[in-house]
């Protein structure tokens, strides 16, 4: 046991320094902690982000040439002309070269809605039936525009907008496709700030 009476102030002054020392040290060491933390989070969102920025260039490419592909397929390849065949031959190279990257993008470096809508599409294009893919799978592709626009830069376009825009072909569409747009953020139970009104 400590005898307190052969303490002197001088002995309590170091101690209380003591005391001190070690709170400033622990304080300072949960501070850098911290720090580095939080230097962690913003290096991981910073390298996302780069990762990402050029996606919704890629979406966008992806959606006008798949509304060829689309219309390529509801049309049938034999019913197409010969200039619309070109076409679809070119756009379903150009989706087989850009899908990939997309995918691999999305998987690496997307949110958690980005990649539930990814593999929605992923999935409606490569389980298709024997009459190939619906085009309903091509509705998709907006939303994930719509989506990773969200993420990449905080905005909300409603899809529809993208859908008019990269899949002219399928303007008598319109509707259908935001019925089925509304259906799938329900579904997937997305934000639904992005439904189309």
């Amino acid at each position: 046991m400590i005898d307190l009476s052969k303490l002197t102030t001088d002995n309590l002054i170091q101690i209380v320094g003591v005391i001190l020392t070690l709170i400033v040290i622990g304080v300072s060491i949960n501070q850098f902690g911290k720090t580095i933390s939080h230097s962690l989070v913003e290096a991981k969102q910073k390298t996302a982000l780069e990762q990402t920025s050029e996606l919704p260039l890629l979406v966008a490419e992806l959606c006008s040439s798949a509304s060829d592909v689309a219309a390529g397929i509801t049309l049938g390849e034999d019913n197409l002309t010969k200039g619309q065949l070109l076409d679809f031959e070119k756009s379903k190279k150009v989706q087989n070269e850009i899908l990939p990257l997309i995918k691999n993008n999305i998987l690496s470096y997307g949110s958690n809605d980005a990649i539930k809508i990814f593999i929605k599409f992923d999935e409606a294009i490569f389980n298709s039936n024997d009459e190939g893919i619906s085009v309903e799978a091509y509705y998709i592709l907006p939303l994930l525009l719509t989506q990773i626009k969200m993420d990449v830069i905080g905005e909300v376009v409603d899809p529809l907008v993208f859908f008019k825009s990269f899949m002219p072909q399928f303007k008598n569409h319109t509707d259908k496709a935001g019925e089925h747009i509304n259906k799938v953020i329900d579904d997937l139970e997305l934000n639904k700030v992005m439904k189309v009104k």
